[in-house]
């Protein structure tokens, strides 16, 4: 592991001012750096900011064979309850995985918001549902660096696993189905973004969790040109934009 995923895979906690906190999930094969961007942008704001790492990142590919779905979600559970003990409001924001952990939470507590950075509800490859038969043939997978748009991304946060073990997409998954399943039981505040160039997840994604969702505010925001991990892309400052007003429209900031 290199020094530079030393110093950026960490885990970030950042104090701000009032009553008001953000939990920052990254997603699958991620790390927090992919959402330190955004998150020093909300403290700048005056919001308390939490970004936490997943069990089984922001160290090696191997450490992820064990992680499961569970791991995750009792990672942002924990995370969230933690903070809805200090503060009076608690949003919570997630990329890709993180976006569907996101959602997740919102289905069982009350968060003052939910903002997904595309979050999938189904995967784009079929390899993803053939992962648990897949994993016993094939037990890593390494996408093709072309296909990430990394030349659309700040590379000083682009830190993320190159491969990762196939037994781990089909724990990725479980937590697709578990945010899908539960759609109908969240009634916060819900902002998605989505990109018309995300090569990972299925185009609809965001279609179905706006539509999906009892919430009586919900906004959906589509990019342009930008790749999947659109928290460290060119379309941030539009990102950033659109979720300060989204958060001052519902009373969160």
């Amino acid at each position: 592991m290199s020094e530079y995923m030393n110093r950026y895979a960490r885990p970030f906690f950042l104090k701000g001012e009032g009553e008001t906190a953000v939990l920052l999930i990254h997603g699958f094969t991620g790390s927090p750096a992919h959402m330190l961007p955004i998150g020093q942008y909300l403290n700048s704001l005056g919001l308390t900011v939490n970004g936490i790492c997943l069990t089984g990142h922001g160290k090696t590919p191997a450490d992820m064979k064990k992680a499961t779905c569970e791991d995750w979600l009792k990672d942002a559970f924990m995370a969230y309850d933690e903070l809805a003990k200090s503060f009076a409001k608690v949003a919570v924001m997630g990329l890709s995985m993180g976006g569907c952990l996101s959602l997740c939470i919102a289905e069982s507590r009350k968060p003052a918001a939910v903002v997904t950075f595309s979050a999938p509800m189904y995967a784009k490859t079929k390899a993803a549902y053939l992962a648990p038969v897949l994993k016993f043939f094939v037990p890593n997978i390494r996408p093709n660096p072309a296909k990430r748009g990394s030349g659309a991304l700040m590379p000083e946060y682009d830190i993320g696993y190159p491969e990762y073990p196939t037994s781990a997409v089909a724990e990725l998954s479980r937590v697709m189905k578990a945010a899908r399943g539960g759609l109908g039981s969240i009634e916060a505040p819900v902002l998605s973004f989505q990109s018309d160039s995300d090569m990972a997840i299925d185009p609809r994604s965001a279609d179905i969790i706006q539509n999906g969702v009892s919430s009586k505010e919900k906004r959906l925001v589509r990019l342009s040109g930008v790749p999947h991990v659109i928290t460290i892309s060119t379309e941030l400052p539009k990102i950033q934009k659109e979720t300060a007003e989204f958060l001052k429209k519902n009373d969160i900031i």
